[in-house]
């Protein structure tokens, strides 16, 4: 009967539980989490880490794009809005370089037509750089997981990357040897 009863409970409480948070409002002051100073004032402020007492602070969202394993990577932006205006530039990013690839343009050609041409449509607009990186993903089988190049800022460099990369796994290298290659 008391499992029942537990049972019933549990049944009768909604599957998501409402959260309470500290928000302050423009004054600082505790203010309800939905009152419209809270609301600007997490997309005005940068985002506070999740662990502050980890020595983690600040840390602002990043967003990212795959192209045939060259991840585009932004920075960390320091509002949601340049989160949300960074994550469009590299979806411009990859539209450009789908537009570019489906009219024959090699994947090099495509990346950097694609790169500068929605970074110069973003400056011309007069956005933030994005502090774009890159990095080039392996996925070295199930037990190893994937692997990544170093980070660079260079896209040139990343490029090199990839097409080695391709390069050994096109001509069937193992697993070792990719990961060498990752790590050189």
């Amino acid at each position: 009967q008391q499992q029942q009863q537990q049972q019933q409970q549990q049944q009768q409480q909604p599957l998501i539980q409402p959260v309470s948070d500290d928000c302050r409002g423009a004054a600082g002051e505790l203010v309800e989490c939905n009152d419209p100073a809270a609301k600007r004032r997490r997309i005005e402020w940068p985002q506070q880490s999740l662990l502050p007492d980890r020595g983690m602070a600040n840390v602002g969202s990043r967003a990212w794009i795959c192209l045939r394993r060259l991840k585009i990577c932004t920075g960390a932006a320091e509002s949601l809005t340049q989160a949300i205006n960074w994550h469009i530039v590299l979806v411009r990013v990859k539209q450009v370089f789908r537009e570019r690839s489906h009219a024959g343009s090699g994947f090099e050609e495509a990346v950097h037509h694609a790169v500068a041409s929605a970074l110069n449509d973003w400056a011309g607009e007069g956005g933030a750089d994005p502090r774009l990186r890159y990095v080039v993903e392996y996925d070295a089988t199930p037990h190893l997981g994937v692997q990544f190049t170093p980070v660079t800022r260079n896209l040139e460099d990343a490029l090199r990357n990839h097409a080695e990369l391709e390069r050994l796994h096109d001509s069937g290298a193992s697993h070792e040897e990719i990961l060498a290659a990752i790590r050189a």
